[in-house]
């Protein structure tokens, strides 16, 4: 038996530290991250520690969203995967939700997932708060509502 330490190839270690740099770069975003796979299903997902879900991983990972959103977040979602699967494309659009006791807004972004021969394997949605810039837009309507009624 060959008691001699056992070294990490040099592609071990690249991919080490590919892992370590890929985690460092989600743990520095304050956007939430989901993946999901062709059929819909969440197969991932990134969230920041201060950043509350609409529900636990452990009960949307796996599943369709079509199971886990309520109907008004999951109708819109569904048509914007069938636009990226279709066009290819990013594709945006805000929603508006209840979480955490509270009505906010969100922009969420959905990129098509490649696999190295280009062909489409799922999805990538980030998404991210946007509720006080909302309210600020709503503020300016406020303002110059008045003027625009003369």
């Amino acid at each position: 038996m060959d008691a001699s330490p056992s070294f990490p190839s040099a592609r071990e270690q690249s991919l080490v530290g590919l892992v370590e740099r890929l985690a460092v770069t989600l743990g520095s975003l304050d956007e939430l991250v989901f993946v999901l796979d062709m059929s819909g299903r969440f197969v991932d997902y990134h969230a920041p520690a201060d950043q509350p879900l609409l529900v636990p991983p452990a009960e949307f990972l796996g599943r369709h969203f079509g199971e886990v959103l309520p109907p008004e977040l999951a109708g819109p979602l569904a048509e914007r995967l069938v636009e990226v699967a279709r066009v290819g494309t990013v594709q945006c659009y805000e929603y508006q939700m209840s979480l955490a006791g509270r009505d906010s807004w969100w922009g969420a972004r959905i990129s098509p997932r490649r696999d190295s021969a280009g062909n489409l394997t799922g999805f990538t949605i980030v998404s991210r708060e946007v509720t006080t810039r909302k309210l600020a837009e709503e503020q300016v309507r406020e303002l110059i509502a008045p003027a625009t009624k003369t």
